[in-house]
């Protein structure tokens, strides 16, 4: 990325692939496009699927693009296996006959006869319970489904797909999670890239999430533009999401939408929760007052050496600095005193 006063240009790898409707919907990097490709080899197919990524990343958008992708007739239902008890996510998954638990008033087909003909989502595979995971196996393999409580199996024409953060198969070595149902679900895999291997999307992410925030066609200013570009997205899309819902507010009505302090404190704060990494450290797109003097004292004012330690330019150093009413020379003017003093 190079900055030009107000412009930004952003240079990318060359691509000359045609573009289509699914890379318009999660975006037109290499990345992405690998993406795009591995949903279109196994969309038609009755592989199941497993689709992995970070928080925030899309997987669930990915899960939507195979089921609409895939020419089946039936609906696209999700259930989150996080948020309910091992009876009652069983109840919601297999269904349940009247007078099979407390409460159970009435019959209820459940989740993989809803999705008869469609695609069942499983978000959150991986906090499956165990004794669970046998039940779905058997479901996965016998294509019958049993309701809690009832005598009789139900056939059912349902194509799954399950989206986790984590890799399965690291839970399978430690004993968390089935290998036999890894096999049976992981026919085939996709990686969802996190957001920052992906920067040169975020212009046209930012573009599709601002219609939800009421900044449908906002412009942004090339310091808010330069801190996104920057910034690490541990939360990825979701995290963007709530960034530019702060600029939305922050910013008011009028005018392009600003890196206002609310932003960068903001930015600031989610440096914390960014994954770890054994690459050397990026630049964060901000630092506070007290980070930027204690830069300036280690060089003693001098602004190229100091931007040569973060690896960024010199003008964009300068620009941090005079934010925050910060004057190089006071720290050389310092150094020099002492010296004369001693």
């Amino acid at each position: 990325m190079l900055r030009v006063g107000d412009t930004l240009l952003v240079y990318t790898m060359a691509d000359t692939a045609e573009r289509d409707e699914g890379t318009e919907v999660l975006g037109s990097s290499l990345p992405m496009q690998t993406v795009v490709r591995s949903i279109d080899a196994v969309a038609a197919r009755k592989h199941s699927v497993v689709v992995t990524g970070e928080t925030g990343t899309g997987k669930e958008v990915v899960a939507r693009l195979i089921h609409e992708r895939s020419g089946r007739t039936g609906a696209f239902v999700g259930i989150n296996c996080s948020t309910f008890s091992e009876p009652l996510l069983a109840s919601d998954l297999f269904g349940h006959v009247r007078g099979a638990f407390t409460g159970a008033v009435s019959d209820h087909p459940g989740l993989f006869r809803a999705a008869h003909g469609g695609t069942l989502l499983l978000d959150e595979i991986a906090e499956m319970p165990l004794p669970l995971q046998a039940t779905l196996l058997r479901v996965l393999e016998t294509r019958e489904v049993r309701p809690v409580g009832g005598t009789k199996d139900i056939k059912v024409d349902v194509r799954v797909i399950a989206t986790t953060p984590v890799e399965l198969m690291s839970l399978v070595q430690q004993g968390r999670f089935r290998a036999d149902l890894y096999s049976r679900l992981a026919q085939w895999t996709i990686r969802v890239p996190p957001l920052r291997d992906r920067r040169e999307d975020i212009p046209k992410v930012v573009a599709q999430l601002l219609p939800r925030l009421d900044g449908a066609g906002r412009d942004l200013t090339a310091n808010l533009a330069e801190a996104l570009l920057t910034h690490e997205w541990p939360l990825n899309v979701r995290g963007l999401l709530n960034m530019l819902s702060i600029a939305v507010v922050s910013t008011g009505d009028q005018g392009p939408l600003a890196l206002t302090s609310d932003v960068e404190q903001s930015l600031l704060s989610t440096r914390s929760i960014a994954p770890p990494s054994s690459a050397p450290a990026p630049v964060p797109a901000t630092l506070d007052k007290d980070e930027l003097e204690g830069l300036m004292a280690l060089f003693q004012g001098k602004v190229a050496a100091g931007a040569r330690h973060l690896g960024i330019t010199r003008p964009r150093l300068y620009r941090m600095l005079w934010a925050h009413g910060i004057d190089p020379a006071d720290f050389r003017a310092s150094r020099s005193a002492q010296s004369s003093q001693s």
